[in-house]
């Protein structure tokens, strides 16, 4: 039974570095909505839990389960958006003449460095330089006309408009419950939560020497992560420089939550009340 747990887990895995790179992208990721649907069904242990009122642990069956809830609404979503034409392998090679592109310009890269041979070093780094530019400069376009640079497009669906509202919801409704005099008063919010000395990582440390050599440090970011939570979110639904506004906004959502990672462990999933 632990060997066939231990194949579920390592098939989960690799079905989820694939979502990932964008290969077989609509089969990866149904697959991963899939799989993330039977582990949390079959484990408690790690669900998203919560400190419960009445002394009970939470889990994935108890529908206040917040954290569960979410990433299934998100999986689900995502069966539903063209996550394979942007930044995937799906989208570097979904047309002959995307690779015959590639091949030209890894040919280019051989003659203007005098390189022979197909597995000559200057080849290969020829071709992983040309891999490398397409994927960052031309991944957010589809490879399909004859222009050198694809053609941009727009999503606008229902899959679309509820991931957008769905991450809305998820950052304004989390100020509403931000209402502690550490947030709102005092603003020593982040102080308080680096100074479980459990939880904290060593760049959480680094962070408490820097308040002490500059007072008030903790504060900004405690008013800055309230601020952006609150109203970070508007910039997807800017009217006017919408492209930049909406990049900008998710690089701010993603660097929070990269901040929290780096400084803190969360605390275990299942807890009780005391």
């Amino acid at each position: 039974m632990l060997l066939v747990t231990l194949v579920i887990w390592i098939i989960h895995g690799i079905i989820c570095f694939f979502m990932l790179i964008g290969w077989h992208t609509k089969l990866s990721s149904f697959l991963v909505f899939f799989l993330h649907n039977s582990l949390i069904s079959r484990n408690i242990w790690v669900s998203h839990g919560y400190v419960s009122r009445s002394n009970s642990i939470s889990c994935s069956t108890n529908p206040s389960s917040r954290g569960e809830n979410l990433l299934r609404a998100a999986l689900f979503w995502t069966l539903f958006l063209p996550l394979g034409k942007c930044y995937s392998v799906d989208n570097l090679y979904s047309d002959k003449k995307w690779k015959k592109r590639q091949t030209g310009e890894a040919r280019s890269y051989q003659v203007e460095n005098g390189s022979k041979g197909k597995w000559s070093t200057r080849v290969l780094m020829g071709r992983l330089w040309t891999g490398t530019k397409n994927f960052f400069c031309e991944g957010l376009q589809t490879p399909t006309t004859d222009s050198p640079q694809g053609k941009k497009f727009n999503v606008f669906n229902a899959a679309a408009i509820a991931s957008v509202v769905q991450v809305s919801f998820l950052y304004g409704f989390s100020v509403v419950h931000k209402t502690g005099d550490s947030w709102g008063v005092t603003g020593n919010a982040v102080q308080l939560a680096l100074g479980l000395d459990f939880f904290r990582l060593p760049m959480g440390d680094f962070l408490l020497t820097l308040e002490w050599m500059f007072p008030g440090l903790l504060y900004i970011m405690g008013k800055g992560t309230l601020y952006w939570e609150e109203f970070g979110f508007y910039f997807f639904f800017s009217p006017i420089f919408a492209e930049p506004c909406r990049i900008l906004g998710s690089i701010g959502y993603i660097a929070m939550h990269f901040g929290f990672a780096i400084t803190y462990i969360s605390p275990p999933p299942l807890q009780t009340a005391q």
